[in-house]
């Protein structure tokens, strides 16, 4: 099972993010356009951008008669126009997700000075991130307070 933990910020996509459905393209006579087509994979697993590579390998001559091969054509490719980078979006919460925990005791006295409330980083823990939330004090009937922390929580990155 992939770890959800990662740290790296420079990825490239391996061979698991994607697959190619048809790596060769043939083109009839008078045919000017055909397209790869490439399937990307939904894993589920925290990943930030991930770029890869489509390029033309290689260019050969196809006899439909015979349905074979019969020369390969390298000097047609024009250079450069023969790759483009594809990049697979930063997904699946890869910058994590944020939960708070209870404190305890949770009922405080006003003339505590300091409660500790933890909040919660899991699944992607990629690049630095801040997280803002909000605290509201409530009177309790007891005379101390309630501390409460605001449900929602906003991730921005630094």
């Amino acid at each position: 099972e992939p770890n959800e933990n990662h740290h790296e910020t420079n990825r490239t996509a391996d061979a698991s993010d994607f697959s190619l459905l048809n790596a060769t393209l043939f083109f009839a006579q008078d045919q000017s356009e055909a397209s790869l087509k490439i399937a990307i994979a939904n894993d589920n697993i925290p990943e930030v951008d991930e770029p890869f590579l489509v390029f033309i390998s290689s260019v050969e001559a196809f006899d439909a008669a015979s349905g074979e091969f019969v020369a390969t054509l390298l000097a047609i490719v024009d250079v450069l126009d023969s790759n483009v980078t594809v990049v697979i979006a930063e997904n699946d919460d890869a910058r994590g997700i944020f939960s708070v925990s209870q404190p305890s005791p949770n009922l405080v006295s006003e003339d505590s000075t300091t409660i500790s409330i933890t909040v919660h980083r899991f699944r992607g823990l990629f690049g630095t991130v801040s997280v803002e939330g909000s605290l509201f004090l409530t009177q309790s009937s007891g005379g101390g307070a309630n501390l409460t922390m605001d449900a929602h929580l906003d991730k921005s990155l630094i």
